[in-house]
């Protein structure tokens, strides 16, 4: 049976998201009756609305006079979800007082409950003595369950933006149809346990699992697509509710942001129980097509080199002390496409000196051990590239041989220390763009030069962050292979 869909922040959703969610969700639970919640399901990308009542409150027990009627309505073609209804002065009385109005609670004429957040007033009329409102909404939920009904549920299904370009595919034992009837039938496909780790000392169990999306009906000699998910299942004894689902699910995404490189943001979380379903779809953003990941190949970490790593890597994870986290939630920042280059190596530099505690110990030597721990595979190509990383240095160089030199010896940086120098680089470019600080000789200025730079070092501290977390594949030729396309087909 459908419990209970979700969409959110539908405004920034695709033309067609609206029926892919539904359909992937009705797939998700491996239910085919359309006719569970009436009216919501249309043939065609057409805008559909939904009447109701609506209350203030999730128990719908208010009297009448603090309720209203009215409706919502999804439109796929302009990517707005719009909600309006109309009340009476005693229900407006009763708002005012409230002051703030941040969801509504309402339920059709076929019993589907229905609950409206993040309401962005459009307009507002008084006609007869009645008032009307309009907005739009960030937030969306239908259900077949009373929103006062609180449940933990057994376990957690996960995808995000990348997620399923990454895993393996885990094809379904079979696929069968028969054209006459208009039925598909496919049996459940294999599980891949990932491992265990402790969160807040509560032990949790992941795997794979896959899920297949495929038309409703089919016809004979017409073509028709079937395409295969993969999810992460997350589980533990005693239940999971919303508020931790939500934990849980956007720990987990920052972890694959790590792994996959562009930032990773949750497209589902579905939540089972007794077979009972709850199907959450958070703040959903398209990644532009500039920056489009959907080849395995483009991702350097394999699902593969994790094998005997994510028990290791989930519990460390999961467990971080504060000062790992304040270097990870910095690298998170870099993670956005529109940040600039300055914020981002900012953002790392003050990364990396939050990690490193040591009293008494400067950025520049942190960025150097910290480039020095990395494995050996990785020093070799770039001292082997120095030519190439430290192109800024050599050009100096040419021009102020003799001061270079000294403000080198003034760091205690030898001339063949290519890690050190590269360090300095780094130090004296942050501290340049924070403080505008001319005297920092070994700044980089040039705006592609910064941009390099900057990538450059990104990588750095993501394989950093990796090995802390136990990840023991960064000596694969994978990793080398990228860390010299990075900096060898630069146009210089």
């Amino acid at each position: 049976m459908i419990e209970e869909f979700c969409y959110e922040d539908f405004k920034h959703s695709d033309d067609k998201m609206v029926l892919i969610l539904l359909k992937n969700y009705i797939e998700f639970v491996e239910k085919r009756n359309l006719s569970m919640i009436n009216g919501l399901l249309k043939n065609s990308f057409d805008t559909f609305r939904i009447d109701c009542k609506w209350y203030l409150d999730e128990a719908m027990t208010l009297p009448k006079n603090n309720s209203g009627y009215g409706s919502i309505e999804i439109s796929p073609t302009s990517k707005k979800v719009i909600f309006n209804w109309q009340y009476d002065a005693e229900t407006l009385t009763f708002i005012q007082k409230s002051r703030v109005l941040n969801s509504l609670y309402g339920v059709t004429p076929d019993n589907v409950y229905i609950k409206v957040e993040g309401l962005s007033l459009i307009s507002s009329s008084t006609v007869s003595g009645d008032n009307h409102e309009e907005y739009y909404v960030k937030r969306c939920v239908f259900s077949k369950i009373p929103f006062s009904n609180k449940q933990n549920f057994d376990e957690l299904y996960l995808e995000t933006t990348s997620s399923s370009a990454w895993l393996p595919i885990l094809s379904p034992y079979a696929i069968t149809g028969n054209t006459i009837l208009g039925k598909i039938s496919i049996e459940k496909s294999n599980i891949i346990f990932l491992g265990r780790f402790y969160y807040k000392d509560i032990p949790y169990r992941i795997r794979l699992e896959g899920r297949v999306i495929y038309p409703n009906n089919f016809e004979n000699n017409r073509s028709w697509k079937i395409k295969f998910i993969t999810d992460f299942i997350i589980k533990r004894e005693h239940g999971i509710n919303d508020s931790l689902s939500i934990d849980l699910s956007q720990r987990f995404a920052n972890l694959l942001s790590i792994i996959l490189g562009p930032q990773q943001d949750i497209k589902s979380i579905n939540l089972l129980k007794d077979g009972s379903c709850q199907s959450v779809f958070p703040e959903l953003h398209i990644v532009p097509n500039i920056i489009k990941y959907t080849q395995m190949e483009d991702y350097i970490f394999s699902f593969t080199s994790f094998s005997n790593s994510w028990n290791t890597v989930l519990d460390k994870w999961f467990n971080m002390n504060i000062n790992f986290k304040l270097l990870v939630d910095d690298f998170l920042l870099t993670s956005c496409i529109y940040t600039s280059n300055e914020n981002n190596l900012i953002n790392l530099c003050q990364g990396i000196d939050s990690f490193d505690t040591k009293p008494y110990k400067h950025l520049f030597k942190k960025i150097k051990d910290m480039i020095n721990s990395l494995p050996e595979n990785i020093i070799n190509i770039l001292k082997k590239n120095n030519n190439i990383i430290l192109r800024d240095y050599y050009k100096k160089l040419e021009h102020s041989k003799k001061d270079l030199l000294t403000y080198l010896r003034h760091q205690n940086i030898k001339s063949d220390d290519y890690i050190a120098i590269l360090a300095c680089m780094i130090k004296d470019t942050r501290v340049y763009y924070m403080h505008g600080n001319l005297k920092k000789k070994l700044r980089v200025e040039d705006t592609e030069n910064l941009k390099r730079l900057t990538n450059l070092f990104k990588f750095l501290v993501r394989c950093f962050i990796l090995e802390q977390l136990g990840y023991d594949k960064l000596n694969r030729s994978e990793v080398s292979q990228y860390l010299c396309d990075l900096i060898n087909p630069l146009p210089f």
